[in-house]
């Protein structure tokens, strides 16, 4: 009995969630008439590949190093290149100028006076070079602009597995519990944040022609308060991964308790005991020599979301095929448009540990034994998934920017 009963919990809440991603799935492969390209330049990348590694060194020194083997790395052809370079707030025409003085005065063996002259011009094309050699540094944020798909494996790989910190307001925790309801409002073309706006700014003008200031600027102020992003991204609209776990959480059927702590039903998981191999005890039947099995009575579970980079997770077919749709999308000319993957689980934090060791049942009541608690969580997450407990969401994420993508399958 205890199994049918846990073959239809679990069946219910995937079946839930696979409803809400075939419909999502259709807007994922739409190719909107609208598009985002930027209008391409070429000038200031040919002349910092056209002078060479060797002159961009004599020019701006270690950062001349950098912008080269980054600048040959990346591909000219993608609609948002002159989003990274944009980023260094270059000028352009004295950057080239001054390539090509280095140039005369490599001709000429003007060495003794180039890097003095280099030091100086250098703040004035880059006038915030700290800035500029972080953005080359922290390669995470334009991973998509990189021509070959192996450097963007190498980067995505260097990614690590972090527990998600609901550590938020209170009220703000109890405004997106109350308020979000599904994750689907995030749909790619929807209009969540447009009606949000709408909502609220109708709201303080009732206030306003009431001459409640003080309350319209609260209201105005919770725009910003609960995460409203207007932009979006290809159709794709922005979450943070905090609304997102939160949010995921509500839609698996968590409390939200008085203290403001997100708990999860030890319910959820029936027919599977984590903790002690065997969900089942035996307690004495109606008669003195009679045994019945009954399922094991469970504390409830504290919440704790992760997020995984997608390199860490086996991917299933359909998953596979919306990123591979992502990383040659049609109106960014066949071109990767996001940076990152990030799979958002709605697992639950314990430390299941004796002595610093780290350990979990499987599904066969076998005990799994492992070096870090993280190890542990990701092997307890991946189970959860593959026996459709829990259902992760897929995040892609660019310049360090969140967007919602679907659900898990």
């Amino acid at each position: 009995m205890a199994e049918k009963l846990v073959a239809f919990r679990t069946s219910a809440l995937a079946e839930k969630l696979s409803e809400i991603q075939n419909r999502i799935n259709s807007k994922i492969f739409e190719v909107s008439d609208r598009v985002d390209n930027q209008i391409k330049s070429y000038n200031f990348i040919e002349e910092i590949l056209a002078y060479g590694e060797h002159i961009c060194e004599l020019a701006l020194a270690d950062f001349g190093i950098r912008l080269h083997d980054v600048a040959k790395d990346l591909d000219f052809d993608h609609p948002e290149i002159n989003h990274f370079f944009s980023s260094f707030m270059i000028d352009d025409r004295k950057l080239i100028q001054f390539l090509k003085l280095c140039s005369l005065a490599e001709t000429n063996n003007l060495t003794d006076l180039m890097p003095i002259f280099s030091k100086c011009m250098t703040k004035s094309i880059f006038p915030d070079i700290k800035t500029s050699l972080h953005i080359l540094k922290n390669q995470q944020q334009f991973i998509r602009l990189f021509k070959n798909k192996e450097d963007r494996t190498r980067l995505r790989s260097s990614k690590t597995v972090r527990p998600i910190e609901l550590s938020v307001s209170a009220k703000k925790l109890s405004g997106i519990w109350d308020n979000v309801t599904s994750l689907e409002v995030y749909t790619r073309f929807g209009n969540y944040y447009k009606d949000q706006i709408e909502k609220v700014t109708k709201r303080a003008d009732v206030y306003k022609q009431l001459r409640l200031e003080s309350m319209c600027a609260e209201i105005l102020g919770s725009i910003q308060e609960f995460g409203v992003f207007e932009e979006s991204y290809y159709g794709f609209q922005r979450i943070s991964i905090t609304i997102a776990a939160i949010v995921l959480a509500k839609m698996h059927n968590y409390t939200l308790d008085l203290s403001q702590c997100i708990k999860v039903p030890s319910s959820n998981f029936a027919g599977y005991d984590f903790i002690e191999g065997q969900p089942l005890c035996f307690v004495p039947g109606a008669t003195s020599n009679s045994w019945t099995a009954v399922q094991k009575n469970q504390s409830d579970f504290t919440y704790m979301p992760m997020a995984y980079p997608l390199h860490t997770l086996e991917m299933p077919s359909r998953i596979n095929k919306i990123v591979a749709h992502l990383e040659a999308f049609p109106e960014a000319d066949g071109k990767p448009i996001f940076d990152q993957f990030i799979v958002v689980v709605p697992g639950i934090g314990h430390t299941w540990d004796v002595d610093g060791k780290f350990w979990i049942f499987d599904t066969f009541g076998k005990k799994q034994h492992f070096p870090f608690l993280i190890n542990a969580k990701l092997a307890l997450d991946t189970i959860l998934i593959k026996e459709k407990y829990i259902t992760p969401v897929l995040l892609g994420e660019k310049d360090g920017k969140i967007y919602f993508i679907g659900f898990w399958e």
